[in-house]
Parts: structure tokens; sequence; C-alpha cells
């Protein structure tokens, strides 16, 4: 029997530590929630004093979407102007779906360079890439759009002219 005594005695004793830090985890939780509300009618508060602001000065800056950085361009992706024109002069007279190789056919370029040349391209809404293909063939399949035939061509035209002069 003294050993269920003892047992009890420890039982209590844990009980007796127990329930302080029950009660302290209770009131915690109390003061949480009190902060908590707090903190939200302290926001709303500021929202509505910002929004008084607003109306008082209109110079002072309203909030609205963040802008938007102009994408940079792929690195590795540097190329001259020139060979974007001359890829550019090229693609302007084929119709249709062409491939990278039928452009490696037409110029004189390293194929690195011609693929550098078409991301810029595609950047600048002149050609559109219809399907990717990696490994062996041909390459990637393009199209080129109304405006890059256009400025292709008025390109090709320069070029042309300038040479007869």
């Amino acid at each position: 029997m003294s050993d269920e005594t003892v047992e009890l005695t420890i039982e209590e004793q844990i009980a007796a530590v127990i329930a302080p830090l029950r009660e302290l985890d209770s009131k915690l939780a109390r003061d949480e929630a009190h902060v908590l509300n707090e903190l939200e009618e302290i926001r709303d508060k500021r929202k509505r004093l910002l929004a008084m602001l607003r109306q008082a000065d209109p110079a002072l800056a309203r909030p609205g979407p963040k802008k938007k950085a102009e994408p940079p361009i792929t690195k590795g992706q540097a190329i001259s102007e020139e060979k974007i024109s001359q890829v550019l002069a090229a693609v302007s007279g084929l119709e249709g779906e062409w491939a990278t190789g039928v452009v490696t056919r037409l110029i004189t370029m390293e194929r690195s360079q011609i693929n550098k040349a078409l991301v810029h391209l595609r950047e600048r809404g002149q050609v559109r890439l219809i399907r990717q293909q990696r490994g062996r063939g041909d390459g990637s399949v393009y199209v080129t759009t109304p405006r890059g035939a256009e400025e292709g061509q008025q390109r090709l035209v320069v070029a042309v002219n300038g040479a007869e002069s």
C-alpha cells in the first residue's frame, strides 16, 4: 500500500507542476489574441489615415502595380546588330515555316550566331518560334512575322541601294 501512496504523491507532484504551466499557456494564448486584435485595429486605422492623406494631397503616391523590369537579354546571347540584320534580311524573304538549317544555307555565318540572332529577333517580334527541335536535323522551326518581313525587306533595300552608290 505504501507503493501506491508513493505513486499517488508522484502523480500529484507532476500535476502540481503541470497545472501552473497550463494556466500560463492559456494566459499567453489570451494575451496573443488580444494583441492580434489590437494589431488589426491599428492596421485599419492606418489604412483609413492613408486614404484621407491621399485625398488631401493628390501628389502623394498611390499604391499601384509594381513596374515590370525589362527582361534582360539572356546571358551569352550578345551579338552585333549587323549580324542580326543579316539574319533578318535572309529570313524576311522566306514564306511559311522554315528551319534554322535553311538560314545556315542562305548566309555564311556560324549556326550559334544565327541562333543568337534568332533569339533577338524573337524578342523583337520579328520571328516566331513554332517548334523547338534539338539534336540532329535542320533545327528549330520558325515563321517570319509580317513585321519581320517588312523590316527585313526595308533593310535589304537599304543595303542594296547603299552598295550601288
